[in-house]
């Protein structure tokens, strides 16, 4: 037996990203950590004043109620920040 669940979100966003296809400056990755729990992953590019915000508005549209953000450190080292939403 197979199944098949869909637990990966692209994340996109940037100041005249509206709807997928549009330019973006920043991309990760969201996964579906169980439940209520949304994890981000490997975002790149200048993250702009709003798009925390933005993400958390969204994913607590979708139902998740926490966050776990993996944010690299200058030194390369990674710090999750955990948010409640």
């Amino acid at each position: 037996m197979v199944t098949l669940c869909p637990i990966a979100y692209v994340l996109r966003g940037g100041p005249d990203h509206k709807r997928h296809g549009d330019p973006y400056s920043v991309v990760g990755t969201v996964i579906d950590a169980g439940p209520g729990v949304a994890r981000i992953v490997g975002v790149e590019g200048p993250i702009y004043q709003e798009f925390p915000g933005e993400v958390f508005a969204m994913l607590a549209g979708l139902g998740f109620e926490t966050v776990m953000w993996e944010r690299y450190r200058p030194d390369g080292s990674i710090k999750t920040v955990v948010h409640q939403l």
